[in-house]
C-alpha cells in the first residue's frame, strides 16, 4: 500500500520531465531548421528594390529657380529676400536660367554664397515656347520704338532701351540673331523674342 502511494506520487514528476523532453526535442528542430535557412551574420530585412521606388530627398526638397516664386525662394538658407528679388529680376530679363552658375553673375551671389545654396536649387525647364507671327504681323527690330518692343514678350524695358541703343551705335540689325549681341538676352530669351520681331 504505502510503495503504491509512492508510485503514483513520481507520475506527476515523471510526466514532466517527458513533456520538457518533447519540447527540448522540438526546439533542437526548430534552431536547426533556423540557422540552416537565415544567415544569422545579416539579420536586417531588406525590402525588394521593386516594391519601394527610391526617391532622392534631394531632388524632392530643391528649389527650381526658374519657376519657384519670391517668398518660397526667400526661405532658402541663404538667399532671403534681397537675393530672391536679384533671382526673379535676372530670370525675367533673360528668359530663366540655364545652368545653376548663372548665380554668379548675381551681384549679390559671390562664389561663397554660391556654395551655400547650389545644394537647394535646381534648374527646371524654362518656358521657350512661343508663337511664330506671320512676317507682316511682327515688329521691326529697325523702326520700333520702346513701347513698341515692350509689346514683344520677354522684352522688358531694360532690353528695349538697350536695343535701341544697340542699333543707334552700330546701324540696323542685319538679322534678328544679332539680338544675342545685347546684354540681357540669351538663347532662352532669344528663343521667346525671334518669333515675334523682323528686320525688314
Amino acid at each position: 500500500m504505502r510503495g503504491e502511494i509512492m508510485k503514483k506520487g513520481k507520475r506527476p514528476v515523471y510526466a514532466v520531465v517527458a513533456a520538457a523532453g518533447v519540447l527540448l526535442v522540438i526546439f533542437a528542430v526548430f534552431a536547426f531548421v533556423y540557422a540552416n535557412n537565415i544567415d544569422d551574420r545579416n539579420l536586417t530585412y531588406s525590402a525588394p528594390e521593386t516594391l519601394y521606388p527610391v526617391i532622392s530627398a534631394v531632388e524632392v526638397s530643391r528649389v527650381d529657380i526658374n519657376t519657384a516664386p519670391l517668398k518660397e525662394l526667400a526661405n532658402i538658407d541663404g538667399v532671403g529676400r534681397s537675393r530672391a528679388q536679384d533671382i526673379i529680376r535676372y530670370r525675367e530679363e533673360h528668359g530663366g536660367f540655364t545652368e545653376l552658375e548663372e548665380l554668379k553673375n548675381l551681384p549679390s551671389f559671390d562664389d561663397a554664397a554660391y556654395e551655400k545654396v547650389k545644394d537647394n536649387l535646381c534648374i527646371g525647364r524654362a518656358d521657350t515656347v512661343t508663337e511664330t507671327l506671320p512676317e507682316s504681323d511682327r515688329v521691326n527690330l529697325n523702326t520700333a520704338n520702346i513701347r513698341q518692343l515692350m509689346t514683344v514678350p520677354a522684352i522688358t524695358q531694360k532690353i528695349a532701351e538697350s536695343i535701341i541703343e544697340y542699333r543707334e551705335t552700330y546701324g540696323d540689325f542685319i538679322s534678328v540673331r544679332e539680338l544675342l549681341e545685347i546684354d540681357g538676352i540669351g538663347e532662352i530669351t532669344y528663343r521667346k523674342i525671334e518669333g515675334y520681331v523682323t528686320v525688314g
